[in-house]
């Protein structure tokens, strides 16, 4: 659950689309409640981790997608330069 931001991040970046911001907050509803029943590591919904992680991990797919826009922007503006 570590890697949550990094996936955020890639999934935002890849898409570009706000969708991705569902995709994160399924990817760690399902992978912290796996973890709290599989494991002892956390103490479940309460577990201040749980809701930190989570929030920088949507922290990250916004910033994903907003890169993606930016990149997205500057290639059409390079290739209309070009024309």
């Amino acid at each position: 659950m570590v890697m949550l931001p990094i996936f955020g991040l890639l999934a935002g970046g890849i898409t570009g689309r706000s969708w991705a911001l569902i995709v994160t907050a399924l990817a760690a509803a399902i992978g912290f409640a796996l973890v709290a029943i599989l494991t002892d590591e956390i103490s479940g919904w309460g577990d201040g981790y749980v809701w930190v992680d989570t929030f920088v991990s949507l922290f990250t797919t916004w910033l994903g997608i907003l890169i993606h826009k930016w990149i997205s922007s500057h290639r059409g503006r390079r290739s209309a330069s070009r024309l």
